[in-house]
């Protein structure tokens, strides 16, 4: 074979766009997919920026060169340096059939330009088209431009020059008036403006040149427009502008619609109205009309409405518009009343979406075995302009390539096989049938969707990589996806977004659960290393490959090398999974997952300068100043977000729109400002990096001969300035955006600050209790007004007009400064529905930094009404539903995250009053992630986190409930979210339970009663669970561990914690508090409580007082010794030292001596309902009160109740009933003896066969039991359980044992599993041993080796000297003598009889407590641990 030996660039040439190169290559090369800068030198790579390379096996001669708006190469210049291209020694590129040789860097070439056949730039003007004098006389006019961004040229690039100018001719029919002299020098202005003289952005006419106009008259203001390969529009842009009189004219308006769309994106239609043409008493309307023939679209008559704005959605214009045809929309203006009208047309071009080619889950995919029947099936593939293939059939073309980009892939002797096709969109093949290839080669198997033809034809294609395994070989199934956050991904992706992907092994069932499963993945066969991770797990070197079934990568970001995708291209993902199989060779396998990826808009200046601020210093009481963002490129029309940088956030104060210039407020008060620009691309929502400005508001300067007489000048300044906002003409204009740039000048007035300090107060107070704004001052409205303005902009259900509430208001009030009543109902109002507006709407990439001054708001206008009105705000603010406007706008905010969140991560919207967070992981990752939200805390500085996981075998158990239950385990991801309000009382003030009798455990004759000592942690699984439901289910328990932060101040020391519970009840619209666990523990810290819970809902902490701890038993007699220790125990090996021996109190606490929980102590009944079918959680507490009140009552000469009753619905233990069964568990106290405990049941029995059970222990003095639904609660039968005859559980009648494992214990775990066994032999041993006594009693194992459920004490002495502690306690029965209990406390000290105990080797020490207690420790060996066991 013969082989050319040069491989180097031979040529390359410009296409006639100006946006890509082709370079062909002297030899065929190796695919290539990457950023230009991996293969052209520094020099090169500067003149081309963010461009990306590509070869494909398609044309392995040439070099794809795709260009950005960056680039600097001009193939038309006359410096050769401009247009080289030089390859970097060492570049990547390989020869493709001689791999080991590379491309010579030593020669470079020139890039051909297109010449004349370069495409030509389009110039586009827009703007008012006419200007109308000011309303008052000796007003002055307000300054309008005329804007040139929607000018472009093809190749995305800044426009070389532009060319301002006037016409006197007649275009398009109308006669041009001459300029006037001060027209034609803002034009001559224009022209020598920007970079080098190449023309300004926009035209701007002021007040002087305004006044040189004719009333009646209209002028041409034209613009031509040169591209930088020096090619010019072909024809000029022309606008029109007419001058009105004050008295006769029409509101000047602005077309805002874009040049094009996709049908499946929908069409706004809009304006921009001059205020300043809205004279007070008028009212603007307007009318849309399509006026092509033949139009589909607003077809019917068309009428004037009050707004400017007319949204067409996808479904008007799917199935109606034919991609590729453009329509003409017309814009009239009126006013009310008048029949003089301004009209202004635009052209839209509909485009037809972009096609999505896609197979099933079930496709095959990665490593499969040789031998299998292979199924592709593309019927997923869609286009959104014609979902149903009715306008267009959609032609599938499968296709099969081999490794080397050349072969056949089968090995028919024609070289071709055809498979078996179904309904034409599924492909099968014969695995046997393709051709052998060298190990570790791939087959990628396409289809390519079509539809149309020639110019207007449309496709997408969809991969597959197979990779053929022996059919003898072990080896991993597995499938890679990518996670878009969507239910349907379309296979395009943005770089500027962190990119989500997972990989699931298919035949998991195959490997064993010791088997170790590593990953190693690649993105376009680069390695992924842990710094190119968001996220990533221990504490090994960013270096280090990665190694997980999740990973998120970074997004892109220009020269970092924690980026490792490119800017846009094809993005091939590749995993390859290792399982290290226990007795058998390692199984590999592989897969892999294509996207495209597409670039997020780019600042095509040099000098980065893409925003402009005309003007970049003003002095208060002037706050406004114009912004401009300009020569952004991208492939699609965009739109333009412009705000502050904030303690480096980006806070919106214009949503993205089509104005790519904005007027803004400097809404913090005097001060620099760091302004921003983004541009957002109208199709993809890619962002493109912000342009950044400095600005400066100067403090206001006034005179008076006394601070205070300067202070009274200012103020009135403020207030001279309100004055000329008028709401009612701003809502009158028909544009929202009017009324939230009213909103936005008064927050700017508002917060000014008078620059001195006169002693007494700054001016932003106010002596009057929640006053925000200095406009409060005096008589001045204007505040309430705008935020009513804003509330009604809502009432159009537009997700721009929620978008541009929610941002007008954001900086209205502070914390420092919170509302006032009444403005604290409209902003509450304001923040819920627009929230609500965004989430219904799907709104996307609503991001945290709208969020969180949302949430924020809500929640200071939710306390502000909680502490300024309390149940008297009014009917549309009654406590419900102010706490079901914040519980709502949490939902709708969680809603907008869980868009947005990046998988593997908690994605959190932060403030202080309120925080939102939701974490989106894969069901393993789900069940021991630890979720934590930064909150504020109530007497708290700082923020803090609350956090939840699920606890030890509660992982376990929720994968293995998940895995049963179709609508956890349908889910890849689940997401789980976390809100937190630090003010309880918006819940509390709702609340109908009696919280002073909530807590059980309280000491009924404490000081005080129990108290709220936290905020309220909502807890919540998206999509399949609701508030209430069990985090698993009634039968699979799994407890998650919230941790709640604890309010400043709280003293612990006296106190006890209880998780409470608040179930929302919306038949009573109120909250019923329910005790979910008291005596709840604190972290270390003390900072928080630990609420264990196997439900979600709202969960808050109380605290409350104990009752006194019981008087300890008499010291013994001294003349009562314990038994020696035996003379020579037996050691397995050499014990560690024994813990300290714990106080009489200590123990007392341990094992809750009071309240026990202890089978022989409970009084447990069964009662079935006859007549009811279910009860609400008021009812349940109402009858638990019922019978704790009665039961105690009637067993008062057996000693009552001494510990809190349970009540239950259901019980598992007796047979089903088609009844409503209820149990109840009354805990009769471990001092109870076991006599009084057996009388106690058997009155109760007696009652309950004398039929008298509804009467004594239901109705009881209180009456009939009545439900919420209004039934009366008839008893059809109720029993009592006997329980174990003659146990007690009383201290007198125990032998307790420790069982302690010390020594090597990395290896091992106590687990209940263990202790059981070991109880139950040291039970069976005993019984053994001790002649003439049966030890009947169940035993109970309580393990001590979480230092969350033990003492303190007990935390120090035990679990911090590596032991594992298991207390068994062997109940003797109320009949043994104390004679007895020392004969079985003295047998089972003795080592020599232990020494076999369940195979352990024994060696016990007496430990002296009380005379009737005693400790046995045992400590075994590792190793016969580890053989026992």
């Amino acid at each position: 074979m013969c082989f050319t030996t040069l491989k180097q660039m031979s040529s390359a040439a410009m296409n006639n766009d100006g946006d890509q190169i082709t370079v062909t290559l002297s030899t065929q090369a190796e695919t290539f997919n990457a950023p230009c800068d991996e293969l052209f030198d520094e020099a090169t790579s500067t003149l081309l920026g963010e461009a990306s390379c590509q070869i494909t096996n398609l044309d392995r001669n040439s070099l794809v060169i795709s260009l950005q708006g960056d680039a600097r190469i001009d193939p038309s210049a006359t410096d050769d340096t401009r247009k080289r291209l030089t390859l970097k020694a060492n570049n990547p590129l390989r020869d493709f059939l001689q791999p080991t040789l590379g491309y010579d860097a030593s020669v470079s070439i020139l890039v051909s330009s297109c010449g004349d056949n370069c495409t030509a730039p389009t110039a586009k003007l827009s703007g008012p088209t006419s200007v109308k004098e000011p309303c008052n006389a000796g007003d002055t006019y307000q300054t309008i431009y005329i804007d040139s961004s929607e000018s472009i040229a093809p190749s995305g690039r800044a426009l070389s020059s532009r060319t301002w100018g006037t016409s006197a001719a007649v275009v398009d029919g109308m006669q041009c008036t001459a300029a006037s002299d001060a027209l034609q020098a803002a034009v001559d202005r224009a022209n020598t403006s920007g970079i080098g003289s190449t023309g300004a952005m926009s035209l701007e006419l002021d007040t002087t040149v305004l006044e040189s106009l004719s009333t009646s008259s209209t002028y041409c203001i034209t613009l031509s427009v040169t591209s930088y390969l020096g090619r010019t529009s072909n024809t000029d842009a022309v606008h029109f502008l007419t001058k009105q009189g004050a008295d006769s004219g029409t509101p000047a308006i602005t077309i805002l619609a874009p040049a094009s769309t996709t049908l499946s994106s929908g069409l706004t239609l809009s304006g921009s109205v001059a205020e300043s043409s809205i004279c007070s008493g008028d009212v603007a309307e307007y009318k849309w009309e399509c006026i092509s023939t033949g139009c589909p679209l607003l077809n019917s008559p068309a009428s004037f409405l009050r707004s400017v704005t007319r949204d067409l959605q996808a479904s008007d214009l799917v199935g109606s518009v034919t991609a590729g045809s453009t329509l003409t929309f017309r814009l009239s203006a009126r006013f009310v009343g008048s029949v003089s009208e301004a009209s202004a047309t635009q052209d839209v071009a509909f485009i037809g979406d972009a096609m999505t080619a896609a197979f099933t889950e079930d496709s095959s995919a990665g490593s499969v075995s040789r031998g299998s029947t292979l199924k592709f099936d593309a019927s997923p593939s869609r286009d959104p302009s014609d979902p149903t293939n009715t306008l267009q059939p959609m032609r599938y073309i499968f296709a099969c390539v081999h490794p080397d980009g050349i072969s056949s892939c089968f090995t028919s002797t024609e070289g071709y096989y055809y498979g078996n096709m179904i309904d034409g969109s599924t492909w099968e093949l014969d695995s046997e049938k393709f051709v052998d290839v060298a190990e570790g080669e791939v087959f990628t198997i396409s289809v390519t969707i079509k539809k149309g033809s020639g110019e207007s034809e449309r496709k997408a294609t969809a991969t597959s990589i197979i990779q053929l395994m022996a059919a003898d070989t072990s080896f991993v199934s597995a499938r890679v996806e990518w996670d878009c956050g969507a239910t349907d991904c379309s296979g395009t992706a943005l770089s500027n977004d962190d990119l989500s992907f997972f990989a699931t092994i298919l035949n998991v069932d195959a490997f064993g659960a010791s088997d170790t499963i590593s990953y190693r993945w690649t993105v376009n066969g680069n390695t992924v290393l842990k710094k190119h991770l968001s996220q990533s797990e221990g504490s090994s070197s960013p270096d280090d490959a990665a190694d997980a079934s999740i990973i998120t990568l970074n997004r892109f970001r220009a020269n970092d090398n924690t980026s490792i995708i490119p800017r846009s291209g094809a993005l091939a993902i590749k995993c390859e999974i290792t399982v290290q199989q226990q007795g058998a060779n390692p199984a590999t396998g592989s897969a892999w997952v294509s996207l495209d990826l597409l670039g997020p808009p780019i600042c095509s200046r040099g000098d980065g300068g893409c925003l402009l601020l005309p003007t970049t210093s003003i002095q208060y009481p002037t706050v406004q100043f114009r912004a401009e963002a300009r020569d952004f490129s991208s492939s699609n029309p965009l739109t333009y977000e412009f705000g502050f940088i904030i303690d480096g956030e980006q806070t919106v104060s214009k949503a993205a729109t089509l104005k790519s210039a904005q007027t803004l407020s400097a809404e913090g008060g005097t001060g620099t400002y760091t302004v921003y620009a983004v541009a957002v691309d109208s199709r993809t929502s890619a962002r493109s990096l912000a342009a950044t400005a400095s600005f400066s508001l100067n403090p206001a300067e006034v005179t008076g001969a006394t601070c205070q007489e300067r202070e009274a000048v200012f103020t009135q300044l403020v207030l001279d300035a309100a004055s000329g906002i008028d709401v009612t003409s701003l809502v009158n204009s028909g544009s929202t955006d009017s009324v939230f740039g009213g909103m936005n000048l008064v927050n700017a007035l508002g917060n000014g600050v008078f620059p001195e300090d006169c002693g007494s107060r700054r001016l932003l107070s106010n002596e009057e209790a929640g006053r925000r704004h200095l406009l409060n001052l005096g008589d001045s409205a204007v505040l309430g007004d705008s935020l009513a303005a804003v509330l009604g902009t809502l009432a159009s259900r537009r997700t721009p007009d929620a978008l541009g509430a929610l941002n007008s208001v954001q900086s209205t009030f502070s914390l420092d400064k919170p509302p006032a009543v009444e403005q604290a109902k409209t902003l509450a109002q304001v923040v819920t529905q627009s929230l609500e507006i965004l989430a219904e709407n799907n709104a996307a990439d609503v991001g945290t930094n709208i969020i969180a001054p949302a949430v924020r708001n809500q929640g200071l206008a939710n306390e502000v009404l909680v502490a300024g009105c309390g149940d008297d705000c009014g009917d549309e603010h009654t406590p419900w539903l102010r706490t079901k406007r914040v519980m709502d706008a949490l939902v709708s905010a969680r809603l907008l995250l869980h868009r947005i969140a990046t998988s593997g991560r908690t994605t959190t919207a932060v403030s202080v009053p309120m925080t939102q967070g939701v974490s989106r992981n894969t069901r393993t990752a789900t069940s021991t992630a630890n979720v934590g939200i930064d909150v504020s805390v109530m007497r708290r500085e700082g923020m803090v986190q609350a956090s939840a996981q699920l606890q030890g075998g509660s992982a376990r158990a929720f994968l293995d409930w998940c895995a049963s239950n179709p609508a956890c385990s349908g889910r890849s991801f689940l997401t789980f979210s976390l809100s937190f309000v630090r003010d309880a009382a918006t819940y509390t003030s709702t609340t109908s339970t009696d919280l002073d009798t909530l807590i059980s455990a309280h000491f009924a004759d404490a000081s005080e009663g129990p108290t709220v000592v936290s905020g309220v942690l909502e807890a919540q699984f998206e999509g399949f669970k609701a508030d209430g439901d069990h985090i698993c289910s009634a039968t699979t328990k799994c407890t998650m561990d919230l941790r709640i932060p604890i309010n400043g101040g709280v003293d612990t020391s006296r106190k006890k914690l209880s998780c409470v519970r608040l179930a929302p009840d919306t038949t009573t619209q109120s909250f019923v508090a329910l005790e979910v666990q008291s005596s709840i523990p604190l972290t270390s810290s003390g900072s928080h409580a630990v609420c264990p819970t196997d439900q979600l809902g709202l969960f808050m902490v109380m605290a409350y007082t104990p009752a006194p701890a019981p008087s300890p038993s008499p010291s013994p007699s001294s003349s009562v010794n314990p038994p020696p220790p035996p003379a020579n125990p037996v050691q397995a090996s050499q014990p560690s030292p024994l813990p300290e021996i714990p106080t009489v109190q200590e123990v007392a606490e341990r094992f809750n001596l009071t309240c026990s929980a202890n089978e022989q102590k409970l009084l447990r009944i069964f009662a079935e309902l006859g007549n009811v079918d279910s009860l609400t959680t008021l009812d349940i507490q109402t009858l638990q009160k019922r019978l704790q009140k009665n039961l105690d009552s009637f067993l008062r000469a057996e000693g009552g109740l001494k510990c809190p009753l349970k009540l239950m619905l259901g019980n598992g233990r007796r047979r089903a009933l088609k009844a409503l069964t209820v149990s109840a568990e009354a805990d009769l106290g471990e001092e109870t003896p076991g006599a009084d405990v057996a009388a106690a049941k058997r009155k109760v029995s007696t009652e309950m066969d004398a039929g008298n059970f509804q009467q004594t222990f239901v109705n009881g003095e209180d009456g009939s039991f009545v439900t919420q639904s209004g039934v009366t609660v008839t008893v059809s039968d109720a029993s009592i359980d006997e329980g174990t005859p003659g146990c007690s559980a009383l201290r007198d009648k125990l032998v307790t044992a420790d069982i302690v494992v010390n020594g090597a214990t990395d290896n091992f775990k106590l687990t209940p599993a263990i202790a059981n066994e070991l109880a139950a032999a040291i039970h069976k041993k005993a019984d053994e041993l001790v002649e003439d006594i049966q030890i009947n009693c169940p035993v109970q194992v309580e393990i001590m080796s979480d230092a969350s459920t033990s003492p303190a004490s007990w935390s120090r002495r035990y679990l911090l000297s590596d032991h594992n502690i298991a207390a068994v306690i062997i109940d003797l029965g109320d009949d043994a003598s104390s004679e007895t209990v020392r004969t079985v406390l003295d047998t089972l000290r003795n080592s020599d009889a232990l020494g076999s105990v369940a195979g352990y080797q024994v060696s016990c020490t007496p430990w002296p407590l009380l005379q009737t207690e005693a400790y046995m420790h045992a400590h075994a060996s590792m190793q016969r641990v580890v053989c026992a066991w």
